[in-house]
């Protein structure tokens, strides 16, 4: 859905247009990041990441039911490595992000569920 949304940029933006995604960015494919780049060449962009702790970090123990809304699997929270991937793999849709927000024009920052969006905004 992400990717098929930022495609649209082209087609909804034009020079000088303040362009805001806000996503977990789970799915952010490497063709979005150029859709992103070209935009940010005569626009502004800003990346929204929102994330939920338990995104950020798995708790040791424990079952926990996902869904994609067809249906749904438990994932086991015991298993170290599969903990460290899961840690791993958000630390690289960060990263990856935050090279984003280097460029000029790009401005990319993130937002727990925590924490109080009007405070970080501003």
């Amino acid at each position: 859905m992400l990717d098929q949304a930022i495609s649209k940029l082209d087609e909804v933006t034009s020079p000088g247009s303040l362009i805001y995604v806000i996503s977990d960015f789970r799915t952010f494919s490497s063709k979005s990041e150029e859709i992103i780049l070209r935009a940010s060449r005569h626009s502004d962009v800003c990346l929204c990441h929102i994330y939920d702790p338990f995104e950020k970090m798995l708790p040791e123990y424990g079952s926990y039911p996902v869904t994609d809304k067809l249906k749904t699997w438990w994932m086991t929270a015991s298993d170290k490595k599969f903990r460290e991937k899961y840690t791993l793999q958000f630390e690289e849709r960060r990263k990856r992000l935050r090279a984003l927000g280097e460029h000029r024009h790009i401005k990319a920052f993130e937002i727990s569920t925590e924490e109080d969006c009007f405070q970080v905004c501003h």
